[in-house]
């Protein structure tokens, strides 16, 4: 990810291209709990994340919440 951001912000032709037709949101981690624990999918709290983007609650996912709400 790092070459890629690099790359991105660079002062290059295709970095420039990309700037210029595309809006980049990079998100390093939105699970760090979880992660923490050693659960990449499943929050601290034990549930899994990658199935509730269509439902989750601010009070019960706020990394999907949040993030699904940005990405609108």
């Amino acid at each position: 990810m790092e070459g890629f951001v690099k790359e991105l912000i660079g002062d290059n032709e295709y970095g420039k291209l990309l700037r210029s037709q595309f809006l980049f949101k990079i998100v390093p981690m939105l699970n760090i709990d979880g992660v923490q624990k050693g659960n990449y999918r499943f929050s601290g709290y034990g549930c899994d994340l990658n199935r509730k983007w269509k439902t989750c609650k601010e009070n019960n996912q706020p990394e999907i919440y949040f993030m699904r709400n940005l990405i609108k």
